[in-house]
C-alpha cells in the first residue's frame, strides 16, 4: 500500500513539472503572440473617446466645409497642429462644434472647428449630431498650439454647455505624421494611445542582376603589310589614370569618419551630402533610405568642415532614434517633409573642436524643419534664451529660411547647424557655438568660405 502511494506521487509530481516546462517553453516560443497594451476608452459627458490623434501642420492641414467668411483668422501663429477627437455618443446625446473646447496645461483654449460623422469630410456648419443611428462614430477636428518642449501629448476636453459644473477630462494624444485614421478602421474597444497605421518599414530595392557582356563582331585583320611600308614606331603616351568611381570616394570619405569615431564602424551610412558639390541643392553623393529595410535604434550625424588655411573639423553626435522613416533623418526639406523640434535621449558626442562637450549619455534637442523661425523660446527649451537665435527658438507656420541643428541645451551648446540651405554659398553652416549674435549660426551666411564641407547621415541596427 505505502509503495503505491509512493508510486502515485512521484508520478504526479513529474506530471507537474512537465506541465510547467510545457508553459515556459509554449511562452518562449510565441513571443509575438503578445499584443500591444490599449488604454481603455475614456468616458466623457456625451459618451466615450475612442481616438484620439495629433497631427503637426507643416506635413498635414485637413479641409474644413462650410468656414463662415467672417470667421476671424486663428490665433495660433506657431506650432500649428490639428487634433482628432473620435467619439462615440451615449444613447439620447448630441454633439456640435460649441459643445466641447481643447484646453493645454497653460490653459489655452482651442476650439472646434468641424465635426465629421463616420468618414465623411468635417463641417464647420453642421449644428447638431444625434444618436438616431447609433452605429456611427464621429470626429471632433481642433487646430491647436503643440504642447511645450518636455510636455506630453495631451489635452483637457472641457464640455462648455453646463456652465454651473467644470467638466473636462484629460485626453492622450498618439502624434502622427501622416493623415488621420479613417474612422472605419477605428474598433469598438477603440485605439487610445496606440497608432493603427505605424511607418511601414523601407521596401527593400530589387537586385539588378548585371547583363552578360555583348560579344562584340571580329575585325578582318588588314593584310600584313612588307618591313619597307611599316612606318616608324611613334613612343606610346602615358594615358592619364581613370577617377576613382563615385563609390570609391565616398568610401574613403567614411574611412576618415573611422579614424576619428571608431564607435560609428556599428553604424550604416544612409545618406551622404557634399556641399562643395550640390551647392544650393541637396542632392546626396549616397542615399541608401530605400534600400535599407532592417530595423535601427540609434541615428547619427557626421559632419566635417575645413577653412582654407585650417585643420580638419568634426563633429560626431549619435542619439535614439527619434523617428523610424529613414526619409525624415536627411536635410529637413518640403520634400522630406520632416519636422522635428524636440529633446533626444542618450546623446553620444565626439569632437575636436574646442569648446564642444565631448561624452556619452548627454541630453539634447534637435531643431529641424524648412520654415523660418524666430528668437522666442515658444518650447520652454531649458537655459534657451527668448532674444537672440541659439537651441530653443519658435518655428512660424511658413516656409522659410529652414533649420538642420542639433543641440546640446545642458552645457548651452550648438552641435551642429546647417541653415538656409537653398542659398547655397550663403547658407549658414557651423560646428559648435557661432561667435556671432546668433550662437546657431542663423544669418551667418558662410557656407561658401569652406573647402571641405560634408554631412552623413547613419543608422544603427538592431
Amino acid at each position: 500500500m505505502i509503495a503505491s502511494v509512493k508510486t502515485l506521487l512521484a508520478a504526479s509530481l513529474l506530471l507537474a513539472m512537465a506541465g510547467g516546462a510545457f508553459c515556459q517553453e509554449a511562452e518562449k516560443q510565441e513571443p509575438e503572440k503578445q499584443e500591444i497594451k490599449k488604454e481603455p476608452p475614456i468616458r466623457f459627458h456625451s459618451g466615450a473617446v475612442l481616438a484620439a490623434e495629433l497631427l503637426p501642420e507643416c506635413q498635414y492641414a485637413p479641409t474644413v466645409m462650410n468656414v463662415s467668411k467672417f470667421e476671424p483668422p486663428s490665433r495660433i501663429t506657431s506650432d500649428v497642429a490639428y487634433a482628432t477627437v473620435t467619439v462615440k455618443l451615449d444613447q439620447g446625446r448630441s454633439l456640435s462644434v460649441y459643445d466641447f473646447i481643447l484646453t493645454n496645461k497653460r490653459k489655452d483654449e482651442f476650439k472646434c472647428i468641424g465635426i465629421s460623422e463616420g468618414d465623411n469630410r468635417y463641417d464647420a456648419e453642421k449644428w447638431e449630431f444625434s444618436t438616431a443611428r447609433a452605429a456611427k462614430l464621429y470626429t471632433m477636428l481642433f487646430k491647436v498650439q503643440l504642447p511645450a518642449f518636455n510636455d506630453k501629448d495631451e489635452y483637457f476636453l472641457r464640455y462648455m454647455l453646463n456652465k454651473n459644473k467644470f467638466e473636462a477630462v484629460i485626453i492622450p494624444f498618439v502624434r502622427i505624421n501622416r493623415i488621420f485614421t479613417s474612422v472605419s478602421k477605428v474598433p469598438s474597444e477603440g485605439i487610445i494611445g496606440v497608432d493603427p497605421e505605424p511607418p511601414p518599414p523601407p521596401k527593400p530595392v530589387e537586385e539588378v542582376k548585371p547583363e552578360p557582356p555583348k560579344e562584340e563582331p571580329k575585325k578582318e585583320e588588314p593584310p600584313a603589310k612588307s618591313k619597307k611600308e611599316e612606318p616608324p614606331a611613334k613612343p606610346k603616351k602615358e594615358e592619364a589614370p581613370a577617377p576613382a568611381p563615385a563609390k570609391e570616394v565616398a568610401a574613403s570619405a567614411v574611412d576618415t569618419m573611422l579614424k576619428f569615431v571608431p564607435d560609428s564602424k556599428s553604424y550604416q551610412v544612409i545618406y551622404e551630402l557634399d556641399l562643395v558639390k550640390s551647392n544650393n541643392a541637396i542632392k546626396y553623393e549616397i542615399d541608401n533610405h530605400l534600400a535599407f529595410n532592417k530595423p535601427f535604434d540609434r541615428i547619427a550625424y557626421y559632419i566635417e568642415l575645413k577653412l582654407e588655411k585650417s585643420e580638419l573639423q568634426y563633429v560626431y553626435v549619435s542619439m535614439d532614434a527619434f523617428t523610424n522613416d529613414l526619409g525624415k533623418i536627411g536635410v529637413p526639406t518640403v520634400e522630406s517633409k520632416a519636422c522635428f523640434q524636440q529633446l533626444v535621449a542618450n546623446m553620444e558626442v565626439f569632437s575636436n573642436v574646442k569648446g564642444i562637450v565631448v561624452g556619452k549619455g548627454l541630453k539634447g534637442n534637435i531643431e529641424f524643419w524648412p520654415n523660418g523661425y524666430r528668437e522666442k523660446n515658444d518650447k520652454s527649451v531649458p537655459n534657451a534664451s527668448s532674444e537672440i537665435y541659439d537651441f530653443g527658438d519658435e518655428m512660424s507656420k511658413e516656409i522659410g529660411h529652414g533649420s538642420m541643428q542639433i543641440h546640446n541645451y545642458v552645457n548651452r551648446q550648438t552641435l551642429f547647424a546647417f541653415n538656409n540651405w537653398a542659398g547655397g554659398k550663403i547658407a549658414d553652416l557651423g560646428l559648435g557655438n557661432s561667435s556671432g549674435s546668433a550662437s546657431d549660426w542663423t544669418f551667418s551666411e558662410n557656407a561658401g568660405s569652406y573647402k571641405i564641407k560634408k554631412i552623413r547621415m547613419l543608422v544603427h541596427p538592431k
